[in-house]
């Protein structure tokens, strides 16, 4: 096979394994299944695929057509037809083991609540990538439902963003390292255009909702075919304009091909039989579960199914087995205490009886002695005490030490807000040193302006944080005064949660092509911006105060600092 042809219409080179393409349009229109025509072309050839699947129907791959025979050897992680099962926090081991082994994979994550998908496609991503730019072959990675991983609005979880951005960097970039990618959507607005705009190939369906034809509409006019978005409406099932003006310069409509494999994303009807494949291709399962390891223990325990199984294995264990009889209870008396050690017992309470005797006549002289002397009009009890108490005397207020305050601030209790926010800055990064413009972004204050200074110096005299020219380091005294800090290991996520929106931007744009450098002008033309105005050199000076940026000549570059943890 020398291309693959998704379309009797349509042959796309092998180069397209490693190509950004975007599948678009309303649900039931074909664009899942056209995804899948050409996951089948990219298996024949024995290209390694990955699918992220929050929805659950590309399990189907594994068997042909009719269910009779078996399909592709994919290996399912998670979801209800899952071959192995899937925790949320396995995305990294997971991601090493198809790296390691080469092999393809669904990764249904239809299971997990929206905050477990976004730590799973968070650490696989991060993890994948990495292992990727280190080991550059060919894959193609399918997102189903593409808005879900690559929202235009990030969703209020605050790990949505991290997935976003470490998922972005894979569209954009990854193709450098062997990663292509489909992104697949019913909602194309809501696909975040960083990386929709960078499809070379859009496969439009039919797509009848006003705020969706202008997402396409505006795609369409970047790369041509804007007249195309008005005949959408009017499509058939199944079929697609493919427009690639650059890459493949095409602008058509195409019929997609029949699938050779099971269409478990049909839609069930009403009336009809439910229909599931007889035969499904086999996969290595004990290979990959001794791949994982500890984390494929822990996927089984939370497993519904696996745990059910275990149940049910115990119940039959413990009917086969006879049942055992009932035990009979009988008490035992013995005696605790012989016939001496309670004669010697006895002597004792009489020894103790003669003593409270002699007592009581030794105490009755000496009350009625105290009634004689107590003097007339004091108060006195049923036995003639005397119940006025004396007058406590009350102590002087003592005077609290001058250096009291001194040694609460010494120990870290008497630091205010600000002075906490620019100590824990420090402690986070501790050892490593920050300049007063980073310290200055971390805990929100301007570098140049007295609150700072004040506070600073604060922490200095406080001797919790030592300064060397414009570089501030936390002291031993400073880290335990701090408390319980996390040290921040991923430089580039603490600084993309401080950066403002257009500083984040450039920031982005120049982390995702590191270790290159981007010219002035195409940085601009990336984010936006007019690289010769004001705003831009505001933003670009912003990252230049913060030493995450260098520049040189006309180009500018991520620093190394941002890549060391």
């Amino acid at each position: 096979m020398k291309a693959l042809r998704i379309s009797e219409d349509l042959e796309l080179p092998l180069d397209a394994i490693t190509e950004r393409l975007a599948f678009l349009g309303q649900s039931g229109g074909g664009k899942t299944y056209a995804a899948g025509v050409l996951a089948e072309q990219m298996l024949e050839l024995g290209a390694q695929v990955v699918v992220l699947d929050p929805v659950g129907p590309w399990w189907g791959l594994r068997s042909s057509a009719d269910g009779k025979k078996a399909g592709y050897p994919i290996t399912v992680f998670g979801g209800i037809h899952g071959d192995v099962p899937l925790t949320h926090t396995a995305g990294a081991i997971v991601a090493d083991v198809l790296v390691d082994r080469g092999v393809s994979a669904v990764l249904d994550v239809s299971d997990f609540t929206v905050g477990q998908m976004h730590q799973f496609v968070r650490d696989f991503a991060e993890r994948f990538f990495d292992r990727k730019k280190r080991n550059p072959t060919p894959v193609h990675l399918f997102l189903e439902e593409a808005h879900t991983f690559l929202p235009e609005r990030l969703p209020p979880d605050p790990m949505a963003a991290t997935m976003l951005h470490r998922l972005e960097r894979i569209v954009r970039v990854g193709r450098n390292y062997g990663i292509g990618s489909s992104q697949i959507s019913q909602m194309p607005q809501a696909v975040t255009k960083k990386t929709l705009n960078q499809a070379a190939l859009c496969f439009a369906f039919r797509t009848v909702g006003k705020h969706e034809r202008k997402a396409l509409r505006d795609w369409f006019d970047q790369h041509g075919g804007g007249e195309l978005v008005k005949e959408l409406p009017s499509l058939a099932k199944g079929v697609a304009y493919a427009v690639s003006p650059g890459w493949l310069q095409v602008t058509k409509a195409v019929r997609i091909a029949a699938k050779t494999t099971f269409d478990s994303s049909e839609t069930p009807k009403f009336g009809g039989k439910p229909t599931a494949p007889k035969v499904l291709a086999p996969v290595d399962v004990e290979q990959l579960r001794a791949a994982m390891g500890s984390a494929m223990e822990e996927a089984e325990k939370d497993d519904p199914k696996a745990l059910r199984k275990r149940i049910v294995e115990l119940e039959r264990q413990l009917a086969a087995k006879p049942a055992a009889p009932a035990p009979v209870e009988r008490i035992i008396e013995k005696p605790v205490l012989g016939e001496k050690e309670v004669n010697a017992l006895r002597e004792v309470v009489a020894a103790h009886g003669r003593a409270a005797e002699a007592m009581q006549s030794v105490v009755t002289p000496i009350i009625e002695a105290l009634r004689q002397v107590t003097r007339p009009g004091t108060p006195q009890d049923a036995n003639g005490y005397n119940t006025r108490r004396p007058p406590v005397p009350r102590p002087e207020p003592r005077q609290r030490p001058a250096a009291r305050a001194r040694s609460d601030q010494q120990g870290g209790q008497g630091l205010g807000g600000g002075e906490r926010a620019m100590l824990e800055a420090l402690v986070s990064r501790h050892p490593t040193p920050l300049t007063r413009n980073q310290v200055a972004m971390l805990s929100g204050y301007a570098a140049g302006g007295g609150t700072f200074a004040k506070y600073l110096s604060t922490l200095k005299s406080g001797g919790f944080v030592v300064t060397s020219g414009d570089q501030l380091s936390a002291t031993a005294a400073g880290v335990a005064a701090a408390g319980d800090v996390a040290p921040i290991t991923d430089v580039v996520l603490m600084w993309r949660a401080k950066l403002g929106g257009g500083e984040r931007r450039m920031f982005d744009e120049l982390v995702d092509v590191y270790p290159e450098s981007l010219e002035r002008a195409e940085l601009g033309e990336r984010t936006g911006y007019e690289s010769k105005g004001g705003t831009f050199a505001k933003y670009l000076s912003t990252l230049k105060s913060i030493g995450v940026v260098e520049v040189s000549g006309g180009k500018v570059s991520a620093t190394a600092d941002l890549f060391s943890a």
